[in-house]
C-alpha cells in the first residue's frame, strides 16, 4: 500500500482541523476497502492490490492511451489521454436507497496531478455506460465538483503540477462532500444529493477519467480506492494527502482611494496608517470608472495593517515573517530618474524597470505619467512554483526562484509598509491577498492600456464588430456600445450571445511575423463564477455589424485560442481598462497567403454558463455608453508585428558575426514560446529541451543542417507542468544554454 510523503504545493494556509505539522501522512482504511490500485505494477498498469483488476477502454473505440510515469516521490502512476478510461469494478452492492439498487453509502479516493489548467478533467463516472456523462470535474480554474451534479464547483482550485489527494464521500439523501487532502471544499448543493440520485453508483462497476463528450482532458492517477461506506471525518483527516491548504485566496484588503474626503479609507480590511500628505489627484483619462486617486507627496507613506498569518511549522514557508502573500497596486510615477520603493524588497529603479538586486530587473520598462497594474506574489521556499512572480498589466514579467524564507520580501508579522523611500507617487487601488495567487489568477487582473505581450506595431482598428442572440431576438442586429459573450447554462438560444469581429488588412504591406486581437473590458458583472474567452475562424467574410443577426451570423470554423480568466465584479465596478490579447498570428499569415485580406472572428465564452444577465463586455467601435471619450486604443484592435514579450527582435538584414542563442519570448510563457538563435555560416545544428532534472524533454532541432541568418523555433509546452526548463543548442563545435519558465 503506498503511503504519501510531504511534497511541495503552491497555496499553503493553515485551515482549523488540521494538526500544524503534518510530516507524515496517514495510510488508507481498510474496513470496507472494495477495490485499490496503485499503477506500481509497469507490466501491468490494471493490477488490483485489492478487488479487481483495472480493465482499460477508449470512449470511441480508438487507440487508449494510458501510459505510465513516475508517481509522487518515485512510485507509480498513470496518465490517462483523451478518450481513454479505466472501468473500475468494485461490487458495494446496493445500499442507503429506497430503491436498493445502487450504491448511496461509498467514498472514492484519488491521488491526481493535473498539468494543463485550461481544460477540464473528469475523475469518475457513476454509471458504467460510456455513453453517459461524468459527474466529477476539475474545471479550467482549478475548482472541483460539476454543474449539473454537485451544483457548481468549489472555490478552491487546486494548483497545475501538484500531486492532491482527492476524496469524495457520499452518505446520499444526507449529504456529498468533497475533501482535498483531508480539507472539505465543496458540498453537493440541496437536491443534489438525493438517495438513488445521478451521484449514487452503479452498484457493480464504475468509470474512471471518463467523460462522453471529450471534457476529460489528460491527467495523472497514482492511487485509486473505492469504500462501500462513507468514511469519517476524523478518517478523512488522518488519510491527509500532500499537505495543501485549501483556504481560498481572498482579497483580505483593498484599498480603492474612491473617497475623496478620507483617501485612507478601507473598503476590506482597516484604513491605511499614513505618514506624511496625500492629497487628491484628478485623473479623468486613464481611470474612467472614477476621476480621482491619491498622490503621495514627497516624504509620504503608508502602512498597512495586513491580518496574514505566518506559515505554520512543518510546510514550505515557515518562518518568523509571513513568507506566502499577493499584492497588487494601481500606480502612476509622477517622474523617473528615481527608485521608487513599491513595498518589501520590491522596487522600480530609474529607467521603470521592476524588481531589486536580489530578484532582477524586467526587461519590460515602465514609463512616467501613465498607469500601470503591478502584481507580484510571494511564495518564499517553496520549490514547486516561482518564489517571487510579476506582473504589470496582467503580463509576466520578472520570475526569481531560490529565496529563502524571511528575506527582503517576507512581511513583518503585522504590517505592510508601501512606498517607503518617500518619493512621490500615484496610488488609485491597493489590494493585498491572503495566499500566493497562480498565473491565471494575475492574469485576470487586467490593466491599462500597455501590453507587455505586444508592444509597438501596427494597430488595426476593426472594420465591422456585433454581437448576436438567439431565441426571440435571434433576427435582430446588435451593432452598438458594447460586444456581449454568453453561454446558456440550459441551452435556451435565449441566453446565448456570440460576438463577431473583422480587420481589413489590406493596407498592411510588410510581412506579418505577428498578429494580436486586443480587447478592453467594459464591464464584467453580475455573481457567475469567471471564463475564458474563445475565438473561432470564421471564413465567410460578407456579413456586415449593421446587419447581422442569430439567424444570418456566418458559419464558425476552427478553435483558434481559448486563453484568459475573465474575472467576475460586482455589477456595480465599471472598469473599463482591463486589456486582454489574443493571439493569432498563424491564421491571420494563413489568410493573407491566400489572398484574403478581410480576416474575421467569432467570440464566446465557453465557460461562463447563465440564464441570468451575467455578460463578458467589450468596447466596441461605436462607444462605450457612458464612457463618452472611449479613447481609439480601447476599441477592438489586431494589433500588427508587435514586439513580443522579454525577447529582442533581431536585424536580419546582414549576417551575424559569431553564434548566438538568444533569450525565448516571452518568458515566462503560456504555453508557446519562441527560441531565436544567429547563425553566421552554414552549420548543423540541434536544439533540444531540459527539465530540471537534467532529462531532455524534446528535441526541436534535430542535427539539421542550417544557413547563415536568424532562425527560429517555437515550443508548444501545453501539457508541461509549470517550472523552469533549460534550451540548448549545439551547432557545430559550439555549445549554449539557457533558461525559460514556464507560467500558468
Amino acid at each position: 500500500m503506498k503511503y504519501l510523503r510531504l511534497l511541495p504545493v503552491f497555496t499553503l494556509m493553515f485551515a482549523a482541523g488540521l494538526s500544524a505539522q503534518i510530516q507524515t501522512p496517514g495510510a488508507l482504511p481498510a474496513d470496507g476497502l472494495k477495490g485499490h490500485w496503485t499503477f506500481e505494477n509497469a507490466a501491468n498498469l490494471n493490477e488490483a492490490t485489492v478487488g479487481v483488476d483495472l480493465v482499460q477502454e477508449h470512449v470511441s473505440g480508438g487507440t487508449i492511451e494510458i501510459t505510465a510515469v513516475e508517481g509522487p516521490s518515485g512510485s507509480g502512476a498513470v496518465t490517462v489521454g483523451n478518450g481513454s478510461f479505466f472501468r473500475a469494478t468494485h461490487n458495494s452492492g446496493a445500499n442507503g436507497g429506497a430503491a436498493d439498487t445502487l450504491t448511496n453509502q461509498y467514498t472514492i479516493v484519488m491521488d491526481a496531478r493535473v498539468t494543463d489548467l485550461t481544460q477540464y478533467h473528469i475523475f469518475y463516472n457513476t454509471t458504467n455506460d460510456a455513453a453517459d456523462n461524468g459527474e466529477i470535474y476539475i474545471d479550467p480554474n482549478g475548482g472541483l465538483g460539476g454543474n449539473g451534479s454537485t451544483g457548481g464547483y468549489s472555490p478552491y482550485g487546486v494548483n497545475d503540477g501538484a500531486w492532491f489527494r482527492l476524496t469524495c464521500v457520499a452518505d446520499l439523501g444526507n449529504y456529498f462532500n468533497i475533501y482535498v487532502d483531508g480539507q472539505l471544499v465543496w458540498t453537493a448543493a440541496a437536491g443534489k444529493f438525493d438517495a438513488d440520485g445521478r451521484l449514487a453508483l452503479n452498484p457493480v462497476e464504475i468509470l474512471l477519467a471518463h467523460d462522453n463528450d471529450g471534457e476529460d482532458w489528460p491527467f495523472d492517477i497514482a492511487e485509486v480506492a473505492i469504500y462501500d461506506r462513507a468514511l469519517s471525518e476524523q478518517e478523512i483527516i488522518d488519510m491527509a494527502g500532500y499537505a495543501h491548504y485549501t483556504l481560498v485566496t481572498s482579497n483580505t484588503g483593498m484599498w480603492e482611494m474612491n473617497n475623496a474626503t478620507k483617501l485612507d479609507s478601507a473598503s476590506v480590511g482597516e484604513d491605511v496608517v499614513v505618514t506624511g500628505n496625500h492629497t487628491v489627484v484628478e485623473d479623468t483619462l486613464h481611470l474612467g470608472f472614477k476621476n480621482f486617486a491619491a498622490g503621495l507627496e514627497s516624504g509620504a507613506s503608508y502602512s498597512i495593517t495586513h491580518g496574514l498569518d505566518v506559515v505554520p511549522e512543518g510546510f514550505y514557508g515557515h518562518g518568523t515573517k509571513v513568507n506566502y502573500y499577493a499584492l497588487a497596486l494601481d500606480v502612476r510615477f509622477p517622474a523617473l530618474g528615481v527608485t521608487y520603493e513599491l513595498s518589501p524588497g520590491l522596487s522600480v529603479d530609474a529607467e521603470g524597470k521592476i524588481g531589486s538586486d536580489a530578484l532582477g530587473w524586467s526587461e519590460f520598462s515602465m514609463k512616467a505619467n501613465e498607469w500601470y497594474r503591478i502584481a507580484v506574489s510571494v511564495a518564499l521556499e517553496n520549490p514547486n512554483v516561482p518564489d517571487v512572480a510579476i506582473w504589470v498589466d496582467s503580463d509576466p514579467v520578472l520570475y526569481k526562484e531560490d529565496l529563502t524564507v524571511d528575506g527582503d520580501l517576507g512581511l513583518d508579522a503585522s504590517t505592510l509598509p508601501l512606498f517607503s523611500d518617500s518619493n512621490p507617487i500615484h496610488v488609485s487601488n491597493i489590494r493585498l491577498y491572503n495566499t500566493p495567487i497562480p498565473n491565471s489568477t494575475a492574469r485576470s487582473l487586467g490593466g491599462y492600456k500597455h501590453s507587455v505581450m505586444a508592444l509597438g506595431g501596427i494597430e488595426v482598428r476593426a472594420l465591422q464588430d456585433a454581437y448576436v442572440r438567439g431565441g426571440s431576438s435571434s433576427d435582430k442586429n446588435y451593432n452598438e456600445y458594447r460586444l456581449i459573450v454568453r453561454k446558456s447554462l440550459s441551452g435556451d438560444p435565449s441566453y446565448e450571445r456570440h460576438a463577431f469581429l473583422m480587420f481589413d488588412l489590406s493596407t498592411v504591406t510588410e510581412p506579418i511575423t505577428s498578429a494580436r486581437i486586443r480587447l478592453v473590458t467594459q464591464l464584467v458583472a453580475g455573481t457567475e463564477p469567471p471564463s475564458t474567452l474563445a475565438f473561432y475562424k470564421i471564413a465567410d467574410d460578407s456579413w456586415t455589424d449593421s446587419t447581422v443577426t442569430w439567424n444570418t451570423a456566418p458559419a464558425s470554423g476552427d478553435l483558434l485560442i481559448e486563453d484568459y480568466t475573465i474575472p467576475k465584479n460586482n455589477p456595480s465596478n465599471t472598469e473599463p481598462f482591463n486589456v486582454y490579447e489574443y493571439d493569432v498570428t498563424a491564421y491571420v499569415q494563413d489568410e493573407i497567403n491566400l489572398g484574403d485580406y478581410l480576416v474575421s472572428f467569432m467570440a464566446l465564452a465557453p465557460t461562463l454558463e447563465t440564464d441570468t444577465d451575467t455578460d463578458i463586455r467589450f468596447f466596441s467601435l461605436e462607444g462605450a455608453d457612458s464612457y463618452a471619450d472611449l479613447k481609439e486604443w480601447q476599441k477592438p484592435t489586431l494589433v500588427i508585428n508587435g514586439d513580443i514579450g522579454t525577447g529582442v527582435k533581431a536585424d536580419n538584414s546582414t549576417l551575424p558575426e559569431e553564434i548566438e542563442l538568444l533569450q525565448n519570448y516571452p518568458n515566462p510563457f503560456n504555453p508557446e514560446t519562441t527560441i531565436e538563435y544567429k547563425l553566421p555560416q552554414t552549420t548543423n545544428v540541434t536544439l533540444r529541451i531540459f527539465n530540471m532534472l537534467g532529462q531532455e524533454i524534446v528535441t526541436l532541432v534535430n542535427h539539421k543542417k542550417q544557413s547563415a541568418g536568424l532562425h527560429q523555433v517555437t515550443w508548444q509546452a501545453k501539457n508541461m507542468a509549470s517550472g523552469v526548463y533549460f534550451y540548448k543548442i549545439e551547432a557545430g563545435r559550439f555549445v549554449q544554454t539557457r533558461k525559460m519558465m514556464l507560467l500558468r
